[in-house]
């Protein structure tokens, strides 16, 4: 006969995303009272605030959709059913399970965690319920980069092209658009050294020279 060693209760952690201005996370537990997991950069840890909310049975269609989790909230209050409906019902918002013990919630890496996103919603009189499912892949945009042995992908100023537009070349007077070229970014590292910075390019370039020529 197994017996069960833990002594002290788990609880579900739910966050989900409200894009408002400034953006919101929202942070409740199945738990009796405020649990504090986790924290930020900054030290101040992440409060999840008791909420009564369940989950159904996985859904499962014969149409190759992705399973779908339900989620209800119950006692919704009427400012948040507000926020909800101003949002999209936060439909595409991604949302955070994490189960953890009580005997660990002081531990961060004790957790079970899953990654998911809201696929639609419906709030009624005191609920709201959430379809949950794992990102669609058929939402990825593929190939991601588009490779070239002469002619970069880096969009100009980016963080991947690391060129800094606005103290070398402020409105694009002195060199204007890149022609995404190894001797146009060889100009751009000419005014990186003339600036007395160091020269990142044409070291940043994203382009790739080992690729095979054509008919190879």
């Amino acid at each position: 006969m197994n017996e069960r060693f833990q002594v002290e209760p788990w609880v579900w952690l739910l966050e989900v995303n409200v894009p408002t201005d400034p953006p919101q996370v929202v942070r409740i537990c199945n738990g009796t009272k405020s649990l504090d997991f986790d924290s930020d950069n900054s030290g101040t840890p992440h409060t999840y605030k008791p909420t009564r909310f369940s989950f159904d049975r996985i859904r499962i269609d014969t149409e190759g959709s992705l399973p779908q989790l339900p989620l209800s909230i119950s006692n919704v209050t009427r400012e948040a059913a507000i926020i909800l409906i101003e949002h999209r019902y936060l439909v595409k918002q991604p949302v955070r399970m994490i189960l953890v013990n009580i005997g660990t919630i002081d531990n961060p890496e004790a957790k079970i965690e899953f990654k998911l996103e809201v696929k639609s919603s419906a709030v009624a009189s005191r609920a709201v319920t959430f379809n949950l499912s794992s990102y669609s892949l058929n939402s990825v945009k593929a190939p991601v980069r588009h490779l070239s042995r002469t002619i970069c992908d880096h969009p100009y100023g980016s963080a991947l092209c690391g060129f800094d537009i606005d103290t070398l070349d402020p409105n694009l007077s002195t060199l204007g658009l890149c022609p995404k070229t190894e001797d146009g970014c060889t100009l751009r590292g000419d005014l990186e050294v003339a600036a007395a910075m160091t020269r990142q390019h044409p070291e940043r370039i994203g382009l790739c020279k080992g690729l095979a020529l054509g008919g190879q």
